[in-house]
C-alpha cells in the first residue's frame, strides 16, 4: 500500500486505509491508553465490509472503540476498514505540537555540540514564531505529518533519519540566512525566514515517500535514485503550497543536482536556493545520509575548495563558514581570494588535493610564457581529468603566489586540518606533487624534489 492509500487529507476529512494505520494514526497502544491521540471524530459512517454501520457519523474514536475494531479484525482476520476522520482545529494543532517539538529536539541536540552553539544560537527566539506562522495553514502542517506518518510503515527505520534531515536543512538553512554575512544581501523579515524555513522542510518531500525503494538499491544507486523521487514527486509539494519562494529554491536544488550550477554567482537573486544547495549538502555529509559521516572541519574545508572552483556560492559557503566559528578556514580561503587577485593575467588558480582538500600550490592556467614568474622549467601538475577550472594537460607553478600560500597555510594547518594522520597515505590527483608537511612548507618545495615528482 503506498502512501495516497494509506493516508490522504480533502478539505474537511482525514482519510485511513486498512486497521493498522487507524492504530498508528490514533497512537492505539494496548496496554497504554495514555498515548491515545484524542479528540478525534468520524465525519463518515464507520461500516463494516457487509455494509452493518459499527459507528455512526459523529462518533468520538476512543480507546475502547479501536480496541473493540482490533478483537473484531482477530475474529475476521481478513475484515479490513476504513475510516473518515474529520479536520478538527484540535487535531491540527495537536500535529503542529508534534511537529514542533521534533524540531525543537532537533535543535537541542545540535545545540550540545559546540561548534553548532554560535550558528544555532539565533533560533533560541525565532523558532516559535517561525514555526507558528510557518505551520498556521493546516494543508502545511498536514504534508508534513504524512511525511513522518509515512515513515511508521517503512521498512527501515532509517526513513525517520531521512526526514529529520530535512528539519536539520530547514534549521541550519534559517540560521545561515541570519548570519552576519547576509544582513546586506537577504531581507530577514518573519515572511522571508518562514520561506526559507519551508524550502527545507519540504525540499527531499518525495526522497522520504519513496524511501523503501531507494534503501533496497547498492549505495552507489542511492543518491541519484533519491534526487528522481524528489523531483517525481514534486507535485505533492506543489499542492502543499508553502509559497512561490520556497517552490522556487527546492526547483533550484534539484537543477542543481542535474549539474545546472547557474545560481551560484547569483548572491542576491538566488540567495535561499544557495543556501538550501549549502546547507543539505553540508548536512548530507556531517549525518552520513548516503555515506559514512565525515568531520565538520573537513566538510568545511571542502565545500570552501568548492566554491573557490565555482561549485557552491562563495557568500553562502563564508556565512556558514563563519558561523561555525571557523575562523582559520575563513581566513585561509579569503587569503586565498586575495592571492588569485595579485596575477596580472587572471591567470592564477590555485590548485587542490584530494585528501587533503586544501590547495598548497598556484598553477598556471593559460601558460602565460611571457609571465616572469611562470616556473617553465618544471611541470608542476599534469591532469590526466578535468578538475575545476582546469582541462586535462600540463600547468606550470607560479613563483610568485605559491610560496605565499604555503606560508599562510603552514601558519594555519593545525588549526585548518582536524586530522593529517592519512596525509602521507594519499596519493594526489592528476599525478602532481604530494601537499608539503608543515615543517617543510617554509621550504618552499625545492626544484629537486620537484623534478622526482614528475618521474
Amino acid at each position: 500500500m503506498n502512501h495516497e492509500e494509506l493516508f490522504s487529507a480533502q478539505a474537511e476529512i482525514i482519510s485511513l486505509n486498512g486497521l493498522n494505520t487507524i492504530l498508528k494514526f490514533t497512537n492505539f497502544h494496548p496496554l497504554n491508553t495514555q498515548s491515545f491521540r484524542e479528540g478525534l471524530e468520524l465525519s463518515g459512517d464507520l461500516k463494516s465490509d457487509k455494509g452493518t454501520i459499527l459507528y455512526p457519523t459523529g462518533t468520538e474514536i476512543t480507546w475502547e472503540r479501536i480496541n473493540r475494531l482490533l478483537k473484531f479484525r482477530e475474529a475476521n482476520p481478513k475484515m479490513e476498514f476504513s475510516i473518515q476522520i474529520k479536520r478538527s482545529d484540535k487535531l491540527i494543532q495537536r500535529i503542529r505540537e508534534e511537529i514542533r517539538e521534533r524540531m525543537k529536539h532537533l535543535l537541542d541536540l545540535r545545540r550540545k555540540n559546540a561548534v553548532f552553539r554560535k550558528l544555532l544560537e539565533i533560533l533560541n527566539s525565532k523558532l516559535d514564531p517561525l514555526l507558528e506562522k510557518s505551520l498556521e495553514d493546516s494543508n502545511i502542517t498536514l504534508a508534513l505529518y504524512k511525511i513522518r506518518f509515512t515513515c511508521e510503515f517503512a521498512k527501515s527505520q532509517r526513513a525517520f533519519f531521512i526526514a529529520d534531515h530535512a528539519m536539520n536543512v530547514a534549521l541550519f538553512s534559517v540560521a545561515i540566512a541570519c548570519t552576519h554575512k547576509f544582513e546586506s544581501v537577504l531581507e530577514t523579515s518573519d515572511e522571508k525566514l518562514c520561506q526559507i524555513l519551508k524550502a527545507g522542510l519540504f525540499h527531499n518531500y518525495g526522497g522520504v515517500l519513496d524511501t523503501d525503494k531507494i534503501l533496497e538499491l547498492p549505495h552507489a544507486e542511492r543518491p541519484p535514485s533519491y534526487w528522481e523521487a524528489c523531483r517525481k514527486n514534486f507535485n505533492f509539494i506543489q499542492e502543499a503550497n508553502p509559497g512561490e519562494e520556497a517552490l522556487a529554491a527546492i526547483t533550484d536544488l534539484y537543477n542543481y543536482q542535474k549539474g545546472q550550477r547557474d545560481i551560484i554567482a547569483k548572491d542576491k537573486e538566488r540567495a535561499i536556493s544557495n543556501i538550501l544547495v549549502v546547507a543539505d549538502s553540508f548536512l548530507q555529509r556531517e549525518d552520513g545520509l548516503f555515506s559514512e559521516p565525515n568531520a565538520t572541519k573537513d566538510i568545511v574545508d571542502n565545500l570552501n575548495v568548492k566554491a573557490t572552483e565555482k561549485q557552491y556560492n562563495n557568500l553562502t559557503v563564508q556565512a556558514l563558514t563563519l558561523g561555525l566559528d571557523l575562523s582559520d578556514i575563513f581566513d585561509f580561503y579569503s587569503e586565498l581570494e586575495h592571492l588569485i587577485k595579485k596575477c596580472p593575467y587572471d591567470s592564477a588558480v590555485p590548485y587542490p588535493l584530494t585528501g587533503l582538500y586544501s590547495p598548497t600550490i598556484f598553477v598556471c592556467k593559460k601558460r602565460v610564457t611571457k609571465c616572469p614568474f611562470l616556473e617553465l622549467s618544471v611541470r608542476a601538475v599534469n591532469l590526466m581529468q578535468r578538475l575545476g577550472d582546469l582541462p586535462t594537460g600540463e600547468y606550470h607553478r607560479c613563483k610568485l603566489l605559491t610560496p605565499k600560500l604555503i606560508k599562510f597555510y603552514d601558519e594555519h594547518y593545525v588549526e585548518i586540518k582536524s586530522s593529517t594522520s592519512d596525509k602521507g597515505k594519499t596519493e594526489p590527483e592528476g599525478n602532481a606533487p604530494a601537499a608539503p608537511a608543515p615543517a617543510a612548507a617554509k621550504k618552499e618545495a625545492e626544484p629537486a624534489k620537484e623534478k622526482s615528482a614528475e618521474k
